[in-house]
């Protein structure tokens, strides 16, 4: 087993406290936006304070760190990346590319000759990113299409009558048919009139407001009037209110699959996804947005019921009795929560895992090994290494290769 240290982002959208009281240090002057757990070239954590990356050292013996099923399947890399994302801000739009559209797109931008760290680079590798989130905190999430009937009827509430096509547009025909139509116009608009557009959703938005009404439908025009504000003329506002808005409770979570429109808008959480950083941004930044890339990877089809629950885990042995998982279907990860107390706790594992210390204070013991971790410590745990106990007072989060047992 070994120490982690990883590496923290700086992004404009990010908190500046979260992260470092987590990792029990005073806030910094920058806000810390995402902290990184795994072994992605342009973030690898490393085994100790000076030691190899965790790229490196997987790149060292992959057979054994990765075990033979998991480094036949990816070959020399670590499938998963795991993340803690605190968000005070909102981030931009965005949607991630299938195996298949990441593969291709990287292809074609190397073959053209775009560098890797060019801002109008869209694939920085050639894997798809899959990622599920779990809220820690109170989280309000942006997440998928509405029901088509849904979405109309809060375009329908603003009175604009050029919005009188995109409104009969979710009510003809197939629901994934009038969303690529209206997010495609929306998209392609001429500037001047995308901008005019915007800036009068959002003081409709506003009207609607103002009549002091509450519920689910006035939290989204609130949302849509402060994207407006902090991006002006971007029809990111307009688009927000064609999507899901979740606001989750600590413990549930999100899945976001290949061409699912999202963003985060508030709060913190952990994300378990696929070792990749492939993101196409529909807006609500100042970065680089692809539009005839995002539109072809987009999935317009509607998201219901995309809230998931954690499942407890138990079998026979009562081994997996204080663990929850959040079934996904991906096959780059899967994501344990495991409350540990002085009774040990076998965390089974296919291929290697990443274990990050939540709350109090966990000790991990293999056949030769003993570590202890604290809040905000983490370690890695080759695929060589035999069956890992946990004991201790604490809450661990488990990322590992994703084939899990049964749910109870």
């Amino acid at each position: 087993m070994y120490r982690l240290q990883n590496q923290t982002r700086h992004y404009a959208w990010g908190s500046h406290d979260f992260i470092p009281a987590l990792l029990g240090r005073d806030s910094g002057s920058e806000p810390e936006a995402e902290l990184w757990l795994g072994a992605h070239p342009t973030g690898s954590s490393r085994l100790g304070v000076d030691g190899p990356t965790l790229k490196d050292q997987i790149e060292s013996d992959p057979g054994r760190h990765l075990g033979e099923l998991v480094h036949a399947e990816y070959p020399s890399r670590l499938p998963f990346l795991f993340k803690v994302l605190a968000a005070e801000q909102p981030l931009s739009l965005q949607a991630h590319p299938s195996a298949a559209q990441a593969k291709a797109g990287f292809a074609d931008e190397q073959q053209r000759g775009v560098p890797i760290d060019d801002p109008r680079r869209s694939y920085r590798d050639s894997f798809a990113k899959p990622e599920l989130f779990v809220a820690l905190t109170e989280c309000e999430v942006l997440c998928g299409f509405r029901p088509a009937s849904d979405a109309a009827h809060m375009l329908t509430r603003l009175g604009i009558s050029t919005l009188g096509p995109y409104i009969a547009s979710l009510h003809t025909g197939r629901a994934a048919d009038g969303f690529r139509v209206v997010v495609t116009t929306l998209l392609s608009m001429p500037v001047a009139a995308r901008q005019e557009l915007a800036a009068r959703v959002v003081e409709e938005c506003r009207r609607i407001i103002d009549t002091g009404e509450t519920g689910p439908d006035i939290d989204a025009y609130r949302w849509a009037v402060r994207l407006g504000e902090d991006y002006p003329g971007d029809v990111g506002a307009v688009l927000s209110l064609l999507l899901n808005l979740i606001k989750l409770q600590p413990g549930q979570g999100v899945f976001v699959g290949a061409g699912m429109m999202h963003t985060y808008l508030h709060g913190a959480g952990l994300e378990a996804q696929a070792n990749s950083d492939n993101t196409l941004r529909g807006g609500l930044t100042p970065k680089h947005v692809d539009v005839a890339e995002l539109l072809r990877i987009l999935d317009f089809e509607p998201t219901h019921e995309p809230v998931i629950e954690p499942q407890p885990m138990s079998d026979a042995s009562g081994l997996w009795d204080g663990a929850r998982t959040w079934p996904v279907p991906a096959r780059e990860f899967a994501l344990f929560d495991w409350d540990v107390d002085e009774q040990p706790r076998t965390l089974r594992t296919v291929g290697p895992s990443i274990v990050l210390c939540l709350e109090g204070e966990v000790g991990l013991r293999s056949r030769d090994d003993e570590i202890v971790l604290r809040r905000g410590e983490s370690a890695y745990i080759p695929a060589y290494e035999p069956p890992i106990t946990a004991t201790g007072d604490g809450r661990l989060a488990h990322i590992t290769v994703g084939q899990v047992p049964r749910s109870r």
